[in-house]
């Protein structure tokens, strides 16, 4: 669009030479001729349309290509300027070069015909040309019975020569042929432009719609009458750039049509709904396109294929606007979804392959049930062409790691709750009525005597106060710290701010639900009670929490009985219409729920699993420096675990997005100020050297209040002495002290050069007692793997330290991280084989990444703020995520950017590029060999080699195998045995670019 505007907008060089000869300028017939001789007319050749020279257009396009491309500031040209775009492109520029090159011929050609003795040749002859074709004529009509393509000849040959007579004899009128093709429109195949000529341009990517296979088909299909094809045309079709050309041809032959017929044909009225159908059919055409990439069936390793058919669709989609063709725009997108499926077929051969090869290798597969289920959803998911949720299924078959029918609740409170909603709000929508005297149960025990503190707790019309809001709260499972009545908001409605009291330590256990703004975020920020009372709807409601504003989340107390239509309203409009905190009703229908099904240890639970589904939050991390509460703190258990122990692990490593630095977070709210008096404290040592930790953690531990004196060193024995008499203190004890180093890959590298002498002296802490100080180190690479000979030259405690990989989530973690957050916000994942599928589908997109997952679980609760992601008032929540849901998410660019972003990050991170190294000459590898067991070291070692890229090639090759071995541990790599390793999607490496590109990388790492 950009190029197009640059070669042909309304100040472009051909415009501007159009409007000379709009002009009859002749004054600027000499730097026309100068400017078609240079861009567009053969070298040395007069100024005429048969010296055109297409390679000049050709190198203009290419120009005004990367001219666009620096206009709109594009990061990088991922293509050049490509096929039909190309071609219609080249046809419009033609087509204006045409027209300037006949005025130059005209202008220069225009002599007194006297003088002219080209004229005086053609008189001489004038007469003999007519008998000639005379003759001619009378031949061809005496031809009969000769073949089909022979007859096509002469006819071909008749009207050439007759339009030919009337031109020499004079009578030629102009507008004789111009319904020439007009038979063309009797069936869909050949479409007219206004000028009535067949539309002849191509669409390469597809050879099934080529101009001559159209043909073929409208001469193999009956031809309709005029009436029968308008009718096709305006019941479906909708071809009104067709209908228009044939009621155009109707009326200048004079064909009548009944008054009925002219009203229901009237395309103006007609093309209103197929132009908005034809923009719904572009958006779901793009969504369509990113499933299909998310699937597997896309392959942009030779050239980016997706962007391709989006660019020629867009070309087309303003072709379909201009000319109101809704209908073969429409075709076209059908020819490209059966392309996809025909040219993933090839992806399918390379799956069944890699499931041959495990299958062979274990041969009792079809006795382990789980195993034969696999094996079996594996084959069906290549059949149905989703290859990514195939592959992924494989990863885990391969890994062990099969799960099936996860489901951790036992209830689900919502559906409970609105399976009751008829009878509850039948018995509670009096509001003479006594709310107690509605819930009677003869048992008396624990539960019983909550439901009723909750039912006489609960505010009837007066002032609350804060002792009666305390034991309400309490009944409903909040561990209130502070309750402070606030001024009345709009000068009438009843305000509390509440603070919750900080369990005495950080743990998840201590939080019932991963609503943050109710649990350990109300902590120190607390949220709002507000009580309101009387007849309201959910419209009210709404306007009620904007005058209230948005100040803090809040928990409305209603005194009131709200219909489910408008609770599902209300569900609504909070997601459409409020941004920012938490409005959450908590009504009589509500309460009464909450009263009949009464469990202290579960109320608090049960109470966020009903209103916050009709409420907006967004309890997802979207960005990793964030702080995640830990409420969201989902799996990693055992490495937590481990990290926290005092007998635990000392070196945390992996790659970005994994969750480290949340990890350690974890465990510092864990430990830290503990019941026991334990503390933890975590020191960032990004970019510094051993030196600059040795300050940074000397600072933290006085700044936490552990070292009581000051003293800020970089020497480590002294730091070390300082943190050994801290603990040997006894007035003022310290249990446990976990330090944890974050970012410490540069520290880590900085001590090689001292021999490691940090760790030793960390090491040495430790003896102050049993259990009393444990050191983490967190970074990027496996130091332990990686140094392991430094290490072990200077005999280092290092290669005596345990050591944990975070890798990318199991099955079973990945899952509780997508679900439980959206199962208390109403999002249901039908228990079905195509959920399974979309869920595999998710977790290949994400590979299984923490971050990813949040992000992608993020997208997912936005998409409600905008047309409420599709869904039905009427019927949500629940809200059931399906396939055009997932769609709608993948179809957002900032999330496949997001997603491509984080994948590089893991990667590659400042100029720590190795893994980035060993994934191009990986990519680069395959497309060379196209072999399914990957490569190995040495093979990389050979064409990093061929590439002179000395970072790679001056390693050995167990330094590189290390590499490729925390690769797999990333995720990133599959290792396929004999040293050999693959990428574990195939969409890694369609991530790392084209073949041209890969090379073009490669490239930026060669040295002399």
């Amino acid at each position: 669009i950009e190029t197009g505007k640059l070669l042909l907008g309304p100040h472009s060089e051909l415009s501007e030479y159009l409007q000379v000869v709009i002009n009859d300028d002749r004054e600027m017939l000499e730097l026309l001729e100068e400017f078609l001789a240079l861009n567009y007319v053969k070298d040395q050749a007069a100024i005429c349309e048969e010296n055109i020279e297409p390679s000049k257009i050709d190198h203009v396009l290419d120009f005004y290509w990367d001219l666009a491309a620096k206009n709109i500031r594009l990061v990088k040209k991922t293509s050049d300027l490509m096929s039909s775009l190309r071609m219609n492109l080249f046809k419009r520029v033609r087509k204006v070069v045409v027209v300037l090159c006949n005025y130059v011929f005209l202008l220069k050609s225009a002599v007194p015909s006297d003088d002219d003795p080209a004229f005086n040749d053609y008189r001489k002859i004038r007469s003999g040309l007519l008998g000639e074709i005379d003759t001619a004529l009378c031949s061809l009509a005496q031809m009969s019975g000769a073949e089909r393509s022979e007859y096509a000849g002469q006819a071909v040959l008749q009207a050439t020569l007759e339009e030919l007579k009337e031109r020499l004899e004079g009578s030629y009128q102009e507008n004789s042929s111009r319904f020439f093709y007009i038979d063309f429109l009797r069936n869909s195949h050949v479409l007219l432009d206004e000028e009535f000529f067949p539309v002849l341009d191509e669409i390469p990517e597809l050879p099934e719609l080529s101009v001559r296979r159209r043909i073929l088909r409208h001469c193999q299909e009956p031809e309709k009458e005029w009436k029968d094809r308008l009718k096709e045309i305006f019941s479906g079709e909708d071809d009104y750039g067709s209908a228009e050309r044939i009621l155009e041809y109707l009326n200048a032959k004079k064909i009548p049509m009944e008054s009925e017929e002219e009203q229901l044909f009237s395309v103006d009225r007609a093309i209103v709904f197929s132009r908005n159908d034809m923009e719904n059919k572009r958006q779901e055409f793009i969504e369509d396109l990113e499933l299909a990439q998310s699937y597997g069936q896309i392959d942009n390793t030779v050239e980016n294929v997706k962007e391709m058919m989006i660019q020629v669709m867009e070309n087309w989609y303003a072709w379909a606007v201009e000319t109101k063709n809704y209908g073969f725009f429409a075709r076209i997108l059908e020819a490209f979804r059966e392309k996809i499926h025909r040219d993933a077929e090839a992806r399918a051969a390379e799956l069944n392959r890699s499931l041959s090869i495990y299958v062979k290798g274990n041969p009792q597969w079809k006795k382990e049930e789980q195993v034969a289920a696999a094996v079996e959803q594996i084959r069906k998911r290549i059949e149905e062409q989703n290859y990514a949720a195939a592959e992924d299924l494989l990863n885990r078959l391969l890994t062990n790691d099969l799960v099936f029918d996860w489901d951790p609740y036992q209830t689900d409170y919502l559906q409970e709750f609105l399976d009751e909603y008829d009878i509850n709000y039948r018995r509670t929508a009096n509001p003479g009525t006594t709310l107690k005297a509605l819930v009677y149960t003869s048992k008396i025990n624990k539960d019983t005597k909550g439901a009723d503190k909750l039912l006489d707790s609960w505010p009837r019309g007066a002032r609350v106060g804060e002792a009666k809001l305390r034991a309400l709260l309490e009944a409903l499972g909040f561990v209130s710290d502070t309750i402070r009545m606030e001024a009345p908001l709009q000068g009438k409605i009843e305000s509390y701010l509440i603070t919750l009291r900080r369990p005495q330590n950080g743990r998840k256990s201590n939080y019932k639900h991963p609503i943050a703004a109710f649990g350990s975020e109300a902590e120190e920020k607390g949220f709002r009670v507000v009580c309101l009372f009387g007849k309201t709807d959910a419209s009210r409601l709404i306007d009620t929490f904007k005058e209230i504003g948005n100040a803090k989340n809040t928990i409305v107390l209603l005194d009131y009985a709200l219909t489910l239509a408008d609770r599902r309203t209300l569900a609504r409009k909070t997601k459409t219409d409020l941004t920012g905190k938490i409005f959450a009703v908590i009504d009589r229908v509500v309460l009464i729920y909450l009263a009949k099904h009464y469990t202290e240890t579960a109320v608090n639970r049960m109470l966020v699993a009903v209103i916050m589904p009709f409420a907006s939050c967004q309890p997802y991390i979207e960005k990793s420096a964030d702080v995640m509460p830990p409420e969201m703190f989902i799996g990693r258990k055992n490495e937590l675990e481990k990290i926290e122990s005092a007998t635990g692990v000392n070196i945390v490593y992996g790659g970005r997005q994994l969750g480290k630095t949340a990890l350690l977070r974890m465990a510092k709210k864990d430990i830290d100020m503990d019941e026991n008096g334990d503390r933890a404290v975590i020191v960032n040592a990004w970019r510094k050297d051993y030196r600059d930790t040795a300050r940074a953690i000397s600072a933290a531990l006085y700044d936490e209040g552990i070292l009581k004196t000051e003293n800020i060193t970089e020497d480590w024995d002294e730091l070390a002495r300082d943190i050994k008499n801290r603990l040997r203190d006894q007035e003022d004890p310290i249990p446990y002290l976990l330090l944890m180093i974050d970012e410490a890959d540069e520290f880590i590298e900085s001590c090689e050069l001292i021999g490691y002498q940090p760790f030793d002296a960390l090491k040495d802490i430790q003896s102050v007692g049993n259990g009393r100080f444990k050191f983490v180190v967190a970074g990027l690479r496996n130091i332990v793997r990686f140094k392991r000979a430094a290490a072990l030259g200077n005999n280092s405690v290092l290669t005596h330290l345990d050591s944990l990989t975070v890798k990318p989530f199991r099955s079973m973690e990945a899952r509780e991280l997508l679900e439980e957050p959206l199962y208390y916000l109403g999002f249901r994942f039908p228990k079905d084989n195509e959920t399974e599928i979309l869920i595999s589908t998710i977790f290949g997109t994400t590979n299984y990444f923490p971050g990813l997952i949040q992000l992608y679980c993020a997208k997912l609760i936005e998409a409600m703020k905008r047309d409420y992601a599709g869904y039905f008032e009427s019927e949500t929540p629940p809200y059931y995520v399906r396939k055009e849901h997932i769609k709608k998410i993948l179809a957002e660019q900032s999330l496949q950017q997001d997603i491509r972003e984080k994948f590089f990050v893991t990667l590659k991170v400042g100029d720590d590029d190795y893994y980035y190294i060993i994934a191009l000459l990986a990519a680069y590898y395959y497309h060379e060999n196209k072999s399914q067991s990957g490569c190995n070291a040495e093979e990389l070692s050979a064409l990093a080699d061929t590439f002179s890229i000395r970072k790679l090639t001056s390693l050995d090759t167990e330094k590189i195998t290390a590499l490729m071995e925390e690769m797999q541990e990333l995720g990133v790599l599959q290792h396929t045995g004999d040293g050999r390793y693959r990428f574990t999607r195939h969409s890694f490496c369609q991530m790392m670019g084209t073949v041209q590109q890969i090379e073009d990388e490669l490239l930026v790492y060669m040295e002399d």
